[in-house]
């Protein structure tokens, strides 16, 4: 459970830094050498919140589902339905030059 309230970045350095966080944070290394930084026409059309996180909860459990005794004798079903992400090998854009090599954070990412 999440409690707070999102404001909206306006400034264009804020906005930067942000960006810069979040891509480093899913592929490190990639922000500095091979990606192009937005041009103030993109950073004006990209809406970033700001979320200060001054109390947040979580119920996290591991295991099969712990129902109350007397549920499982009602005609309803329970369960778990696993959800998994997972990373696929990548692979070059048409148009890009086949002679640039797979950088290294996309070769070994999180497969």
């Amino acid at each position: 459970m999440l409690w707070a309230r999102a404001t909206l970045v306006d400034a264009p350095a804020e906005k930067l830094e942000a960006l810069h966080a979040f891509t480093e944070k899913i592929l490190p290394g990639r922000w500095g050498k091979d990606a192009r930084q937005p041009n103030e026409k993109e950073l004006k059309a990209t809406s970033i919140l700001k979320l200060p996180l001054a109390e947040i909860s979580a119920k996290v459990r591991s295991g099969p589902v712990l129902d109350d005794e007397e549920d499982y004798a009602l005609p309803v079903w329970a369960g778990i339905v696993p959800l998994h992400l997972q990373s696929e090998a990548p692979f070059a854009m048409k148009r890009c030059d086949p002679a640039i090599p797979t950088p290294a954070y996309a070769a070994k990412y999180k497969r």
